[in-house]
């Protein structure tokens, strides 16, 4: 994805952009949404984040990733109660979450 290398670079403005497309080519798509939030986080947008997060949270709802996102997101808009409950949804999932074997 063109805007993962964007947001790699920071250049959080053709992140955007790029996101935005994939998102509009394909709004099923739960990857795109999440580097999209990702980048309005970057920007200081934890509103339209928490938007996008929530359809991922519907397509992916066992991702700890997207609650982790979503409580920076409720942390920045000063909504500690909905942080802490996205962190302590997250550490369960983490904890669900199989450990890959070693040998």
């Amino acid at each position: 994805m063109l805007g993962r290398v964007y947001a790699e670079l920071k250049d959080w403005a053709k992140a955007h952009d790029q996101l935005e497309a994939a998102v509009l080519l394909d709004a099923r798509r739960p990857e795109a949404r999440l580097e999209l939030a990702r980048v309005l986080l970057a920007e200081r947008n934890p509103a339209e984040a928490l938007e996008q997060l929530q359809q991922v949270a519907q397509m992916s709802p066992r991702s700890p990733e997207v609650f982790e996102l979503m409580s920076l997101a409720y942390t920045e808009k000063g909504e500690k109660t909905k942080a802490r409950q996205a962190t302590h949804r997250a550490k369960l999932l983490r904890a669900a979450t199989p450990k890959p074997r070693t040998l």
